[in-house]
């Protein structure tokens, strides 16, 4: 039993050497591990599916289920995108625009503060500081209309990382204690 251990190991090893350099698939950087390329071929293969049922979406009934469903199918495609190309992605970007334009369509809170919190992320990992600030503050406010806690303390810390990188320590020290304070509660 403790050879095959050993031998397992050592074919894992090998493996795992093998694959040292990153690999492509479909064009895109994956992980290094054997691992990482499986992850990285579901997420392409993922991207691939949503993107064909969104193309499906005009032959459906006009109508608020349409909206809902492609708002949910842009929903997983912009997370998907997201782990698929890193946190700056466009396409991801764009997504997330096109689901809150539906959850405006549908007066959706809780859907428009998920597409609203994409785009931000999107902003940020871009390094657009006042587009993110400008969207974290609109968040911060549709959260509290919402009555949604947790939202509000996620952008918080999110805003709390932007008005750093701007220099506004203050601003990002008092929006830090504001989620350490709700999360204490």
């Amino acid at each position: 039993v403790a050879r095959d251990r050993r031998r397992r190991r050592q074919v894992v090893g090998e493996v795992r050497r093998a694959a040292g350099h990153a690999v492509g698939v479909s064009g895109h950087r994956v992980l290094q591990q054997p691992r990482g390329v499986v992850v990285c071929h579901a997420h392409a293969r993922a991207a691939r599916h949503l993107d064909a049922a969104l193309a499906r979406q005009p032959e459906l009934p006009d109508g608020p289920d349409r909206a809902r469903r492609e708002a949910l199918l842009l929903n997983a495609l912009g997370a998907t995108l997201f782990s698929l190309n890193g946190h700056d992605d466009e396409d991801a970007a764009r997504a997330f625009a096109r689901m809150c334009e539906l959850a405006e369509r549908l007066d959706d809170g809780a859907l428009k503060l998920r597409a609203m919190d994409g785009l931000l992320l999107g902003h940020a990992m871009r390094g657009e500081l006042e587009a993110a600030r400008s969207l974290a503050e609109g968040i911060i406010d549709e959260a509290g209309r919402r009555k949604n806690a947790v939202a509000g303390a996620n952008t918080r810390m999110t805003l709390a990382a932007v008005v750093y990188h701007q220099g506004d320590l203050a601003s990002a020290h008092r929006l830090a204690q504001h989620v350490r304070d709700f999360s204490d509660s």
